[in-house]
């Protein structure tokens, strides 16, 4: 029988030989390589309100003033409903604005407040921080080439065709 994993107080290496064969998965590898960079993003955004999906609402809104938010549903590859929920949450924060479409009356577009813009900002200086500390950790040439592959991935969805997003 295999050794009992620590305790919960100790750390656990996912590398460790106690995941077995998924250590060689690169499914379970971006899964956990996930988790832990939401987990680490989260305590970076911790102090302006906001958590990982959040900050990337607000990014992708503020590049793409009046995005639909079904585009951005369709960007962040979640559910209508969903989004809904932290989409709230920024408009009652005062850090988005949701008006109905001029021509698709069903369609609501989504802007930044100025309160939003400058949360971003200091946000968005966390998160570059954040991806130093990457690039540090990593190497600057592997950090572009991981993201590459990553979006390259991102590209092929759905991979499944039974894939209901």
């Amino acid at each position: 029988m295999k050794k009992a994993l620590a305790s919960r107080t100790e750390a656990v290496d996912p590398t460790s030989s106690a995941l077995g064969v998924l250590a060689q998965d690169p499914a379970m590898a971006l899964r956990l390589a996930e988790i832990t960079v939401f987990r680490d993003l989260a305590i970076a955004f911790r102090p302006f309100g906001l958590s990982p999906p959040e900050f990337a609402a607000l990014k992708i809104i503020a590049e793409n003033p009046a995005l639909r938010m079904g585009e951005l549903a369709d960007l962040m590859m979640i559910r209508q409903p969903n989004l809904l929920a932290f989409i709230s949450g920024l408009q009652k924060n005062g850090l988005i604005d949701r008006s109905r479409d001029s021509v698709d009356k069903r369609s609501f577009r989504l802007t930044l407040t100025a309160e939003g813009k400058v949360l971003l900002e200091r946000a968005d200086m966390a998160q570059t921080a954040y991806r130093e500390r990457m690039a540090q950790h990593l190497g600057q040439d592997n950090l572009e080439q991981l993201t590459h592959l990553l979006m390259q991935l991102v590209s092929l969805r759905p991979l499944h065709p039974e894939f209901q997003p």
